[in-house]
């Protein structure tokens, strides 16, 4: 991923397994994205990291594959809807149930 490459302090390292852990999760609103305006627009899949290519154009619209998002928040960032079409959210908590 590019932040770990662009650390200064090398704090951030890509674990063994090549897979980065999430730490959030995007969630995408088809109706508000300039897509369905008839606005082209691919902002979110060009900011997505390379490696992790959570978001990719189906049919000109944005598909967000959730499997493959980190929650790195990029899309959401540079989203140019107005309200903003991505939203951040933290991780689910993973609650088990008793035995």
């Amino acid at each position: 991923m590019d932040c770990i490459h662009a650390c200064p302090s090398d704090a951030l390292s890509m674990p063994d397994s090549g897979k980065v852990k999430a730490i959030g999760k995007v969630w995408l609103e088809q109706d508000a994205c300039l897509n369905t305006d008839g606005i082209f627009c691919d902002t979110c899949v060009m900011y997505c990291p390379s490696d992790v290519q959570a978001i990719k154009m189906k049919d000109n619209f944005p598909s967000l594959d959730e499997e493959a998002c980190v929650g790195c928040g990029l899309c959401v960032y540079y989203c140019e809807a107005t309200p903003k079409a991505l939203h951040w959210y933290p991780p689910e908590k993973v609650v088990s149930s008793p035995a």
